[in-house]
């Protein structure tokens, strides 16, 4: 881009419409806090609300104080974490808001294809770090296109916050913006006194330097009909053997096909294939025995491991669909079962291979990827009725993204991979082959 597609008008603190409690100022993180990624979760949200120049700066000031409303409920958002970065100072100090208007009106984005690189522009920045003492937890920006569209990109880091808190975020000010705070689910603060961080844990993530790889951020949207012709292939191919009388999820299958094609790019780059490892994240909301609910705060997830071996013979979709299925149905029994102190134990043991598997080098390739499907991402109404596009954003390491897409049953990906492995990502014959055609331009929408 030549030049910048949206002009930030202001930027503000915006802090919550009534004081926290002094009860309530210091708030603890959890041990899935602590384990969470030094990186920020970004959504992208778009509307097709038209108003007139009187109605824009009503809109404006409607969204900003309900977000204000809504901090009263999520108050260890507008806090900052304290040098032990174990515990956050709830006084209040505010989230980063932006309000900006773009350069086009919503369709002229459209015609030109509403990249990937574009979006980029309407959500704050991934400003990934260590260090968060006394900065934003959360980052919001407005946008209004000339037509009267809106965007709303939400930023919040991950060491506070999973997907699923921010979506119970979003919604909760959706909410409150159409109807009024009394109609917003709180969230239940209680995850830190079931699984309390610990001091002696230390750093879990090494501060590694800048990379020198250039990554590149492309979507894929995998059609719906697609998927489940496959995942009926499955069934008829595996129901006689392994005791496989289950058709596997929408999202493992489109994990596996994405698995698969990186697999390949790696035995390209190789002249072999070699070891792989995918960690998908698995929520815990739901899956434990535990006094958690579905609109807990704060991180709640551990990672899946999955093993591709080439000793197992040929790489062929199927079983590699089946290694992934038994992996994530492995780890959801297990943690069904699991007492506290174990589930501590798998989430750490599992964090600590990926991590460890990535620093090694040692001929195995370590793959990472997050799953927002059934996740309520298509259901913020700010009164304007709910989103017609709702992506996530590029992030400056290498992983993917699956959400649910808000029309059928289809799943949209967004890949983060370096520039080279991207262009061999790209040909991959089993990619294009559950993919749209005009997802081969997979920048835009």
């Amino acid at each position: 881009m030549d030049e910048s597609e949206v002009q930030v008008l202001s930027r503000t603190l915006l802090k919550p419409s009534s004081p926290t409690p002094e009860h309530l100022r210091y708030y603890k993180l959890s041990l899935f806090d602590q384990l969470a990624p030094p990186s920020f979760i970004r959504i992208f949200l778009c509307y097709t609300s038209s108003s007139d120049d009187l109605e824009k700066s009503q809109t404006f000031n409607r969204l900003k104080k309900s977000l204000s409303d809504t901090l009263t409920k999520f108050y260890p958002f507008a806090g900052r974490i304290l040098e032990d970065g174990l515990s956050i100072d709830c006084s209040d100090q505010g989230i980063e808001y932006f309000e900006g208007e773009a350069s086009k009106g919503l369709d002229e984005f459209l015609h030109d294809g509403l990249k990937v690189e574009i979006l980029d522009e309407f959500v704050p920045k991934d400003l990934s770090g260590f260090d968060l003492t006394d900065r934003p937890l959360v980052s919001v920006q407005i946008s209004m296109f000339r037509c009267g569209g809106i965007s709303i990109g939400l930023s919040v880091s991950h060491k506070i916050s999973d997907t699923s808190t921010l979506i119970q975020f979003m919604n909760g000010w959706a909410s409150t913006s159409k109807e009024g705070i009394c109609t917003m689910i709180s969230p239940n603060f209680t995850v830190p006194s079931i699984f309390p961080s610990r001091q002696e844990l230390g750093r879990v993530y090494p501060e590694l330097g800048a990379s020198n790889l250039s990554i590149v951020t492309r979507r894929f949207t995998f059609k719906g009909s697609l998927i489940s012709k496959f995942r009926n292939k499955f069934r008829e191919t595996f129901g006689s053997r392994n005791n496989h009388h289950h058709q596997p999820s929408r999202v493992t299958v489109v994990t596996a096909v994405i698995w698969k094609a990186l697999i390949n790019v790696s035995q390209q780059k190789h002249g072999h294939l070699r070891p792989s490892l995918l960690s998908p994240a698995m929520s815990l909301r739901g899956k434990a025995a535990l006094k958690t609910s579905e609109n807990s705060f704060g991180n709640l997830w551990m990672p899946v491991i999955a093993h591709f071996n080439p000793e197992m013979g040929k790489l062929d979709l199927l079983d590699l669909v089946s290694i992934l299925d038994d992996a994530v149905r492995t780890t959801a029994e297990n943690i069904k079962k699991a007492r506290t102190h174990e589930i501590f134990s798998m989430a750490t043991k599992g964090i600590k291979e990926v991590i460890d598997e990535k620093l090694n080098n040692n001929g195995l390739d370590v793959f990472t990827c997050t799953s927002w499907c059934r996740f309520p991402i298509n259901e913020a109404d700010f009164g304007w009725g709910k989103p017609f596009k709702v992506s996530s954003l590029s992030r400056p390491y290498e992983m993917f993204t699956l959400w649910d897409s808000r029309y059928g049953d289809s799943i949209e990906a967004l890949v983060c991979l370096n520039e080279k492995d991207m262009a061999k990502l790209n040909l991959d014959q089993d990619l294009l082959a559950f993919t749209s055609s005009s997802s081969i331009d997979i920048g835009s929408f």
